[in-house]
């Protein structure tokens, strides 16, 4: 089974963790206005089958793994993001998991996906505890403006990214790109872990940036949590990047309303069209008629 959609239809894997939110993020009319015909929770194979694009979200990674592989979806999984290389974007529990290697797996491991060259450490700032939020720092001016839309050209603006157990990018290969840090030494008012305690073997500076997002190819990661924040820059920058690489447009609930308005209309090709005075009258009956 495969999507016939000449649209791009973005699944969310919605096994465990916070893919409500970023179904959310993607069709809210206050958010990002996408279609909800163009945007699925994946919780089966067949259901993978019919997406272009496809999110891993925030959760825990472990227990993402487990009921994967419980309900037949991690191979499947595997098989999108290394042999059909799908445009696949992870959050938090999702950057672990597209991850190659993983520091700080719990006893006996953990399932990934892997296909993104890089090792993260899974809890890289600490535990829940250790919770904050922070500006990021984006430095390429193409994904800076289409994160930040209208925004861009203010150099104090910025995306405050959401760290909820986070993981971090310790190390990464030749074909990933950074896109992403965080610095979190530069706030002044903010729950900021302690970087020479918490981070693991390979410590850093606590104030030295930390690399919190990359693409390589189709596989776009991010440690912190956009789908938290009432900004859909992410979001839409995911959905531009997909389209782009499928050549599939995306389809808005605005142009689907119109859209179906005109199919209904060449659907009567032979109708007459009331004008303007006679519309009125009918409608002006129709009113009286009720009140009767």
């Amino acid at each position: 089974m495969t999507t016939l959609s000449p649209h791009l239809i973005i699944g969310v894997l919605s096994l465990q963790g916070g893919f409500a939110e970023h179904v959310s993020h993607f069709v809210s009319p206050s958010r990002l206005g996408l279609s909800s015909s163009s945007v699925i929770e994946v919780r089966t194979p067949d259901e993978l089958a019919l997406c272009d694009a496809l999110v891993l979200p925030g959760g825990e990674s472990t227990a993402i793994g487990l009921i994967a592989a419980r309900q037949g979806m991690l191979e499947p999984l595997r098989d999108w993001v290394n042999v059909k290389k799908k445009p696949t974007w992870g959050t938090c529990a999702g950057l672990v998991m597209l991850s190659d290697k993983a520091e700080g797996a719990k006893e006996g491991g953990q399932a990934l996906l892997g296909g993104m060259d890089c090792k993260v450490h899974r809890n890289f700032f600490g535990s829940q505890m250790a919770s904050f939020e922070a500006p990021l720092v984006l430095k390429d001016e193409a994904v800076r403006k289409s994160v930040l839309g209208s925004r861009a050209g203010d150099a104090s603006a910025a995306f405050t990214g959401v760290f909820i157990r986070a993981p971090a990018i310790l190390e990464y290969g030749n074909d990933v790109e950074p896109l992403v840090w965080v610095a979190p030494r530069l706030l002044s008012d903010a729950n900021v872990p302690d970087l020479s305690v918490t981070s693991p073997s390979s410590r850093q500076s606590s104030s030295e940036p930390v690399l919190v997002g990359a693409r390589s190819k189709h596989l776009f990661v991010t440690a912190f949590h956009p789908e938290l924040t009432s900004d859909c820059g992410f979001h839409r920058f995911f959905a531009e990047t997909a389209s782009l690489k499928t050549g599939k447009k995306l389809l808005f609930a605005r142009d689907e309303s119109s859209t179906s308005t005109s199919s209904r209309q060449e659907r009567l090709p032979g109708a007459p069209q009331l004008d303007a005075e006679i519309r009125d009258k009918v409608v002006s009956g129709v009113q009286t008629w009720m009140k009767q």
